[in-house]
Order: C-alpha cells, then sequence, then structure tokens
C-alpha cells in the first residue's frame, strides 16, 4: 500500500529529474555554440582519405578554421585542434588539407606548443 505523502515525493522527484535534464541538454547545446562548431581531431582528419571533394570534406569536419588560396591554384583548408590541460592550452594542431581541382590531393600537420612565457602571469605570480 502506498503513502499520499510518498507518491508526492516520487512525482515531485520525477519532476525535478526531468527539469534537470532539460537544463542540462541546453548546457551541452550553449556549448557546443560557443566552441565554434565542429570539434576537430587527428582521428577524424586521419578517416578523411586523398581523393575526397571539398564538399564531402566540409560535410566530415565541419568549416575550416582559415582557406588559403595559393599561387599555383592549390586551396588549402587549415583545421586547430587545441589540446587544454588544467584550463591551459598546452599544444596546438593544425591540420593543412590541401585541393587541387577540388580533391583533396595532401594531408600536413603542423604542432605548435605554447611558450612558457606566453602563460598568464597573474597565475604564475599567485600559484
Amino acid at each position: 500500500m502506498i503513502q499520499k505523502g510518498r507518491v508526492k515525493v516520487v512525482k515531485r522527484t520525477a519532476k525535478a529529474l526531468h527539469w534537470t535534464g532539460l537544463w542540462l541538454g541546453l548546457l551541452v547545446l550553449v556549448t557546443a555554440c560557443a566552441r565554434g562548431g565542429e570539434i576537430v581531431t587527428q582521428s577524424r582528419v586521419h578517416e578523411i582519405v586523398l581523393g575526397m571533394t571539398e564538399q564531402e570534406v566540409t560535410k566530415a569536419l565541419g568549416a575550416p578554421f582559415a582557406v588559403h588560396t595559393c599561387k599555383d591554384g592549390i586551396v588549402q583548408y587549415e583545421y586547430i585542434e587545441r589540446i587544454i590541460v588544467g584550463g591551459e592550452s598546452k599544444e596546438e594542431r593544425h591540420y593543412f588539407l590541401l585541393f587541387r581541382d577540388g580533391k583533396l590531393i595532401e594531408k600536413r600537420l603542423k604542432i605548435v606548443t605554447p611558450w612558457p612565457w606566453q602563460e598568464n602571469s597573474y597565475d604564475l605570480q599567485t600559484t
């Protein structure tokens, strides 16, 4: 036999979980939009194969960070993956995808490590 008071508590808990789920979903959506869209990772770039069209690459990885057009007609898409540890950027991976006549002909990777003095000077003084 269920008591009336217990039924109210169960209903309130279910309602609270429902609203918590909605708020968490909204938070995830807002966070994804704030990050600028697609998150490019090394494994996602590895799935891109030579010969793919610009449209196929854009569909798989999203819009590039930058597009560079070279003198020889090669179009270069640049994607950036930031490795963040403890709230600080420890490494950036710049992926360059080169297209000729709309087809992917080459993939390049450039790894950039920030210099130690690029850290926030206030954090260095207070820790």
